[in-house]
């Protein structure tokens, strides 16, 4: 069989013995002639970046999620949170004994910077995968924990700052 030469049928039985009893419609039973690799890749350049969206608040936030989805998976991002990271570990690495008080303020000022941007992530992938998706992940379980850990301690924080026992 070549390149383009396609067994549909044994595609159709692989596709039933997988989780379906019953195959998707594919078209085939209606074209004059069968599909080949060019004609399918035509077709799948053709409507894949055709998106159909529900009317309404449903549709806009299909389309949000969309949109923070591509953000998430993009490489840009990976890298600016990996900078992030490090950025974090060199500043959390300059705490030493005799520090000034500036050094120490600068110091917890740049620690809340980097867990806010540490919020904002998570945020940003539980909205763009959901929570399900979001805890199949190792690291983003071990980054949502430790994220939990520098809220509470903020909170905590905070409250000692305002002269609240906790």
């Amino acid at each position: 069989m070549g390149r383009q030469d396609i067994d549909f049928m044994s595609v159709r039985i692989k596709d039933c013995e997988l989780n379906r009893k019953i195959p998707f419609w594919s078209g085939q039973d209606v074209l004059e002639e069968s599909l080949n690799v060019d004609k399918s890749l035509w077709v799948l350049q053709f409507i894949n970046p055709v998106r159909v969206w529900p009317k309404g608040f449903h549709g806009l936030v299909k389309k949000g999620r969309c949109l923070l989805k591509q953000l998430v998976k993009s490489a840009i991002f990976d890298k600016i949170m990996l900078l992030s990271v490090l950025c974090n570990t060199i500043i959390m690495a300059m705490e030493r004994y005799g520090m000034t008080q500036d050094e120490k303020d600068f110091l917890e000022g740049a620690n809340s910077i980097f867990t806010w941007i540490f919020i904002i992530e998570m945020t940003v992938k539980l909205l763009a995968i959901g929570v399900t998706k979001y805890c199949r992940e190792t690291m983003n379980v071990i980054d949502g924990s430790v994220v939990i850990i520098s809220v509470v301690e903020m909170v905590i924080s905070a409250g000692n700052s305002s002269g609240l026992n906790i």
